[in-house]
């Protein structure tokens, strides 16, 4: 481990950080990864197949510069099918679904919720 001198809570316990039992948890912890989902305000969105008669209420909860957009949809879609992304105002959106399942998370196993990623094939406006 490094010096931790430095750090001011470092004397407020002491460890032994040599033992080989901390040395060991600290590895098996290593690979694990912090969760960014609190980095986007999720909004309502509604997915309407590319014919537009039948609609879902979403929720997008990610979207990135590459078009990838991530939504919670209690509606399962098929992989490659096309749907228009209505996400309110003048913005209505050509997609494609990339991915489709069903939600992994302990409090999805109770309500039936998909994540659903489309790519955005183009904008246009009302």
């Amino acid at each position: 481990m490094p010096d931790r001198s430095d750090d001011p809570t470092a004397k407020l316990v002491d460890v032994n950080w040599d033992d080989p039992r901390l040395r060991g948890l600290l590895e098996a912890t290593a690979q694990l990864h912090i969760e960014h989902r609190g980095d986007f305000a999720p909004r309502a969105a509604l997915l309407r197949d590319a014919d537009g008669d039948t609609a879902h209420h979403a929720l997008l909860v990610a979207e990135s510069d590459d078009g990838l957009r991530t939504l919670l949809s209690a509606a399962a879609l098929e992989r490659g099918a096309t749907v228009l992304l209505d996400l309110g105002g003048e913005r209505l959106e050509l997609a494609a679904v990339d991915d489709c399942r069903h939600g992994l998370r302990h409090e999805d196993s109770a309500r039936d919720v998909h994540i659903v990623v489309l790519r955005r094939l183009r904008t246009a406006a009302r």
